[in-house]
């Protein structure tokens, strides 16, 4: 019968001891994988330049859901959105499954054989993915969404639902996720990427163009440019008497044949050069290979009164075009 030496025996056990701790790390570094998935609530990516992303889910049945970021003023504010929601039960007339874009526009629903008073959030459409910046006017977010931040706060998110009773009168919060909000099904998976934020002590770029961009005329002419330039648009005014005051970002309902840009968002900021006509929003890096007149203006009807759509419109967005790097 075969013997080990001591000093055999001792290198076999050491050997095991080894190999069994190998096992016992590879099942929890397995573990630890699977209990922190990249796609998790609430993830955090930090990009080259002080750029950050931030992965939200927006339930339906919530009124608001917070993104825990919070934006600065001329912070450079982008959102990304999927996913499917329903903000009505299978019974009811407004069940409908839809994207983040909505419905693209407020259907008119019937209550006890009358139409309802419902108050939306805003007017854009039904079941949209909206935001909200502090305690800020609700905006229509969709499936894309980018703007330059004029008031900093804590970004909110929620879904373009009813938040009256069926007579019209407003709810707080509570109340309308009990009674309106209830029902609602599905979520959208969000993306929020921060960037463009600067430090107190970095000095600010200067513009080498400013001015105002009056809403009751098709263009403005801002400049002469050459090479790579940033447009910011910010503002508020009124193209629409309907709709109230509208940002450089427009409505986000696609432009009927008859507006100066159709399928782009309505009454959204626009841009002519080089012989044609592009959306700036709140936003947009352009670069002319040689000198080009740019010429900005609302997207609005050019076919209405004559041609002349724009002559009950008020007020002007202001801008800045910044030498781009």
């Amino acid at each position: 019968m075969f013997k080990l030496s001591k000093r055999m025996l001792f290198g076999f056990l050491s050997l095991a001891c080894a190999f069994l701790g190998c096992i016992a790390i590879g099942i929890l570094f397995v573990q630890r994988t699977r209990e922190t998935p990249s796609s998790i609530k609430g993830s955090t990516e930090v990009e080259a330049g002080g750029s950050s992303s931030e992965k939200i889910v927006v339930d339906a049945r919530q009124v608001w859901t917070s993104t825990s970021v919070t934006v600065d003023k001329q912070d450079r504010l982008e959102i990304r959105a999927e996913g499917e929601v329903n903000v009505a039960s299978p019974s009811n007339g407004a069940d409908k499954w839809v994207g983040p874009d909505g419905w693209g526009y407020i259907p008119l629903l019937y209550c006890n054989g009358q139409p309802c008073k419902y108050k939306f959030r805003t007017a854009d459409s039904l079941g949209c993915l909206i935001g909200r910046i502090g305690n800020g006017k609700p905006f229509k977010v969709g499936s894309n969404y980018s703007t330059t931040v004029t008031n900093g706060g804590t970004l909110y998110l929620g879904v373009n639902d009813a938040v009256s009773d069926y007579d019209g009168r407003v709810l707080d919060d509570s109340n309308a996720a009990a009674l309106m909000f209830s029902d609602n099904r599905g979520s959208f998976t969000v993306l929020v990427r921060v960037t463009g934020r600067q430090s107190k002590d970095e000095p600010q770029a200067k513009a080498i163009a400013e001015g105002t961009i009056p809403v009751n005329q098709p263009w403005t002419f801002a400049g002469r440019f050459k090479g790579r330039v940033i447009v910011q648009v910010e503002g508020q005014a009124v193209l629409n008497p309907a709709s109230g005051l509208v940002g450089p970002e427009g409505e986000g309902v696609p432009a009927p044949d008859s507006f100066t840009l159709p399928r782009e968002s309505s009454f959204c900021v626009l841009a002519k050069f080089d012989g044609r006509i592009e959306k700036i929003g709140a936003y947009r890096e352009l670069f002319f290979a040689s000198e080009t007149d740019l010429l900005l203006g609302p997207n609005d009807e050019i076919t209405h009164k004559n041609g002349n759509g724009f002559s009950d419109n008020r007020g002007a967005w202001s801008y800045k075009v910044l030498r781009g790097n």
